[in-house]
């Protein structure tokens, strides 16, 4: 298992592979199997000003057997950047790459008053410390 940081994981994917990723934010657990297509800075407009982030387009899918196998477009699926790990979902979850036989009960979660001590401990978990 491994947590999805902006400094490891442009080395982790490769264009066109499906991997099965996880998130474990507490009150919310799941799984998905992602067809991985890029990474690309996307720079948003905000009312502060210009804000460049990190993204990771591909496509999600919830059953393994339903995946096409070649895609040549994909749709506007992505996993977003926050705070230094790629996170899923409106409450930021931090994505993790899970071996086949990992579930998203297998990544244990740990509330923490600073979103760095949840970096730090993620990243602990993640080296299996």
């Amino acid at each position: 298992m491994e947590l999805l940081t902006l400094e490891k994981t442009p080395g982790l994917l490769e264009s066109g592979e499906v991997y099965k990723m996880g998130y474990n934010h507490g009150f919310n657990c799941g799984e998905f199997f992602y067809l991985f297509d890029r990474i690309e800075t996307i720079e948003e407009e905000l009312p502060n000003g210009i804000h460049k982030a990190q993204r990771i387009f591909g496509a999600i899918f919830y059953d393994e057997n339903e995946m096409p196998a070649h895609m040549t477009e994909f749709p506007d699926s992505y996993i977003y950047e926050c705070d230094d790990v790629f996170c899923r979902g409106s409450g930021a979850e931090p994505v993790w790459l899970l071996e086949h036989h990992e579930s998203c009960e297998d990544i244990e979660y740990t509330c923490r008053e600073s979103l760095q001590e949840t970096i730090d401990l993620l990243e602990s978990i993640s080296r299996g410390e």
